[in-house]
């Protein structure tokens, strides 16, 4: 009981503090294999819509693939535009192959065109990982941070 106490105390000056940043989740995502989701995406004519799950989340992504091999031609980005609310999430509009916000009627590209991205990777196993790092800095995790990543997204 008196560790408790001890550890419930420590938490509570840390806290107090101000220096402690609140990690939320990895700092890459690991969507899965690569062949199978560009197979996938392919077909049935649509990106990928990633929600953040987490209490409060914020961070959706869209996830897309725009080449003939499966290892290239990956970006993801935010799936709404800065400042718009969670249910102006981008809509993908496949006869038009670009997204619109049902919002504002603002279209973007399938590339993402200017939305924040996030650096893409297919890795030796053959899975597509995205890169959530905060402000391009390694290890810091999923933040509570409401700065955007600023680090560039790779163009097919």
């Amino acid at each position: 009981m008196l560790i408790g106490i001890g550890v419930f105390v420590s938490v509570a000056n840390l806290a107090g503090s101000g220096d402690v940043d609140v990690r939320l989740g990895d700092d890459e995502f690991v969507v899965g294999p690569a062949e199978q989701l560009a197979a996938a995406i392919e077909r049935d004519d649509r990106p990928l819509l990633f929600q953040d799950l987490l209490v409060g989340g914020q961070r959706d992504i869209w996830v897309q693939h725009l080449a003939a091999d499966p290892d290239a031609g990956w970006v993801a980005f935010d799936a709404r535009l800065a400042g718009q609310p969670r249910s102006c999430t981008l809509e993908w509009v496949a006869d038009d192959g670009r997204f619109v916000d049902p919002c504002d009627g603002t279209v973007v590209p399938a590339d993402g065109g200017d939305q924040p991205g996030y650096p893409t990777r297919v890795d030796d196993d053959g899975l597509l990982v995205v890169d959530l790092t905060p402000e391009g800095r390694p290890g810091r995790g999923t933040t509570t941070s409401t700065t955007a990543p600023s680090a560039a997204r790779p163009r097919p």
